[in-house]
């Protein structure tokens, strides 16, 4: 076993080398390797002490951060992230450390994002102080494990909320993925573009283990939110947006907490893992040797909870659902074809490279890389905008140009980055995360007994 101090050893050697040596170019090989043992470390059970390797994981970041600048426009952007994650080969993806540290290498680093940063931190809070509203809590569905308070602190309402409420802009709620809060997934790009042109009126879920618990669990805050969003708003329809694992927890909660199917008027899914996904080296390395986070585990496609949710009607659309993916998403496969992860029955579903190809908009997009494509917030937008789910014929016409497009129009560089480092985010809450284990958890006993 290494211990800490051996591990702080390494860590301020490792970042004496970027001060004392070469260019970080010719440090790209010893980097990976020495940033991947220590990680590897931590994720091995080597460090006990979940601060100790928080601290070392900063340090590390921060060494890297401070010595390249982020790529600057993108163009370069997208390519430093398909480069990253072999996207562009269609290889094998890096897993989960090696394709964190191919894009902090390459610049691609939360320390270098630099406007936004303060304000995400506050777009991330778990403890909203949120006013309490009676009957959110349905008696025709399933007990709420989670305790209401704690569930009612996980939405964020932004300030533009009751301003866009008064002006009758209908509500939507935006569910984060895997190991990554609300906020820094929705708040550089879907939100801020819902605002702005007021198609919806933005709201997000920061679930608390950063959705890393078991998925049933972040379901009841998907559940919870949507009745009652609706009763703060008047009692009105809403809509939900989601993104990779928030797909699957609002699947979950539009099957098995009925209530919520009558007041979503629509529901639409960026880079979807209704399947789950092959790659569980990528969200997991080292499992099954290793332990590994709930949700993950949920999320490998041989997984019981994956099988029970596509049961009985789950894997069909529930409510109008909008699918938005990418064949060349580096986390979720497969991802095109018949079998493709984001497909569900009934629904609209939308393979970017079928829509626009061997055009800008239709060609390397990573998992990240949909938060800010052009075709998924038009798609989003038709959606929202017309009665039942995204039509993309009737999209294409009122966007005749759309496939020229890198990304969402109205979007800076720097938007575009907090969505690439989502991926940083992603690895060191994985990684961190306490407890791991061997196998997912069981499933809920209305789940067995509900047949539909």
């Amino acid at each position: 076993m290494m211990h800490n101090m051996d591990l702080k050893f390494i860590s301020l050697a490792f970042i004496s080398l970027f001060y004392v040596y070469g260019s970080p170019i010719e440090l790209h090989s010893n980097s990976i390797n020495t940033l991947s043992t220590v990680l590897n470390d931590i994720i091995q059970g080597n460090v006990a002490n979940i601060q100790t390797a928080d601290q070392i994981l900063n340090a590390l970041l921060l060494a890297i951060g401070n010595t390249l600048s982020p790529p600057s426009t993108r163009e370069q952007i997208i390519d430093a992230a398909a480069n990253a994650s072999n996207a562009k080969t269609n290889s094998s993806p890096p897993n989960l450390i090696e394709y964190a540290v191919n894009l902090l290498i390459l610049g691609i680093d939360p320390n270098n994002v630099h406007t936004n940063i303060a304000s995400l931190t506050t777009f991330n809070s778990m403890t909203n102080n949120n006013p309490h509203l009676l009957n959110v809590i349905k008696a025709e569905d399933p007990q709420f494990s989670a305790d209401e308070n704690i569930l009612r602190a996980a939405m964020y309402f932004p300030t533009t909320f009751n301003i866009l409420n008064s002006s009758d802009i209908p509500a939507i709620i935006m569910i984060p993925a895997t190991a990554i809060p609300g906020g820094q997934s929705w708040a550089s790009n879907y939100a801020k573009k819902f605002a702005e042109e007021k198609i919806a009126n933005p709201m997000w879920l920061n679930i608390p283990s950063f959705t890393l618990q078991d998925a049933q669990i972040s379901a009841e805050y998907v559940a919870y939110a949507i009745n009652y969003v609706s009763q703060y708003t008047g009692n009105g329809n809403v809509s939900v947006i989601a993104w990779s694992q928030g797909t699957v927890n609002t699947q979950w909660a539009l099957k098995y907490f009925r209530s919520t199917r009558k007041i979503v008027s629509d529901f639409i899914a960026i880079s979807p893992d209704f399947r789950g996904t092959v790659l569980a080296e990528v969200l997991c390395p080292k499992f099954p040797r290793l332990p590994c986070a709930p949700s993950i585990l949920q999320q490998i496609d041989s997984s019981t909870f994956i099988k029970v949710l596509r049961q009985n009607g789950g894997d069909s659309e529930i409510v109008p659902t909008t699918t938005v993916y990418s064949a060349t998403d580096e986390v979720v496969q497969p991802q095109s074809g018949p079998q493709a992860s984001g497909l569900l029955l009934n629904a609209s579903n939308n393979l970017i490279q079928d829509i626009c190809p061997l055009q800008p908009a239709g060609l390397i997009y990573t998992h990240e890389g949909m938060l800010y494509n052009p075709l998924g917030y038009a798609l989003a937008v038709d959606a929202l905008t017309h009665e039942g789910h995204a039509d993309v014929n009737r999209m294409l016409r009122q966007n005749p140009a759309i496939c020229l497009l890198l990304t969402t129009p109205g979007l800076t560089v720097e938007d575009v980055l907090i969505a690439e480092t989502t991926i940083i985010t992603f690895a060191l809450n994985i990684i961190t995360y306490s407890p791991k284990q061997f196998n997912e958890p069981s499933i809920k006993k209305y789940a067995l007994s509900n047949a539909n």
